[in-house]
């Protein structure tokens, strides 16, 4: 329940300054057609931010980056003693497994991927520690 005209403002301003999808992943290209790769999720976010005037959180740059097919992303793992995941850690898709033979001719998984992201892991190596974002050519 609102107390004030003051809330009813204030909620009126939230609704109307909200930006698109669109808008920011607009905002993503034009960042990268400057730079061209960016080390890392938080510094993309940061020119992001600094590009539309605004705070998005650097998990929401990353996954409309994701939709972006001129953006190629890059998923740096490091070894995790947590239960191998079923989803992508990156975007959330469903994991498939990747195979190989082992010297008994028998099919076993040596590792994981998206599809989606090209989010790739070993099953040792598979925690999302660094995103490199990079203009495809």
């Amino acid at each position: 329940m609102k107390t004030s005209l003051s809330e009813d403002a204030a909620e009126t301003e939230s609704i109307e300054k909200k930006i698109s999808d669109e808008t920011i992943k607009s905002a993503i290209m034009s960042v990268m057609e400057r730079r061209s790769f960016v080390k890392s999720q938080e510094e993309l976010t940061s020119f992001v931010n600094a590009e539309i005037n605004d705070n998005f959180q650097p998990q929401k740059i990353r996954v409309l980056a994701l939709e972006i097919p001129e953006i190629e992303v890059r998923v740096l793992t490091k070894k995790s003693n947590r239960e191998k995941p079923t989803d992508c850690p990156s975007c959330g898709k469903r994991l498939k497994g990747l195979h190989a033979k082992n010297l008994l001719n028998q099919k076993v998984v040596v590792g994981l991927e998206c599809l989606r992201c090209n989010y790739r892991g070993t099953l040792k190596s598979f925690a999302p520690f660094r995103y490199e974002f990079s203009l495809r050519k």
